[in-house]
């Protein structure tokens, strides 16, 4: 990847199914390339073609690093699938270390966007009813 990019590859191309490689490498829980790519200047606001974001799928696959560096970089954890925020998704996961790590996100009150713990989901209500 590193010597794709140094020979002048779009860090946010897009596949046929409109997913860059960031949220490609997160939807597979590839946790490693997606600290690469951020470090090389990934578009951390982009969204796959089915609406989905790098953070949306760090969260599902319970990749706490991702997650970390994706919300540095001001990715924004309010964003929604299907009614769901970021921490709704990681609780219904099970990733207790991300649900953390947004939460820690949510508690900064510097932060621009945060996590609302009671968003109500359509089918599992709040997060901490998800967890439960």
């Amino acid at each position: 990847m590193k010597e794709l990019l140094d020979r002048g590859c779009d860090i946010d191309s897009r596949d046929s199914h409109g997913n860059t490689p960031l949220v490609t490498a997160a939807s597979f829980g590839r946790e490693r390339v997606v600290l690469f790519l951020v470090a090389r200047g990934a578009d951390v606001h982009s969204l796959g073609g089915g609406g989905r974001s790098a953070l949306y799928y760090s969260c599902k696959n319970g990749m706490v690093d991702a997650a970390k560096i994706l919300l540095e970089r001001g990715a924004d954890i309010g964003f929604k699938v299907n009614g769901l925020d970021a921490l709704n998704h990681a609780t219904r996961a099970g990733h207790a270390a991300v649900v953390q790590t947004l939460s820690d996100a949510h508690a900064d009150s510097s932060s621009a966007h945060y996590a609302d713990v009671n968003i109500q989901g359509e089918e599992y209500g709040t997060a901490l009813q998800a967890a439960a």
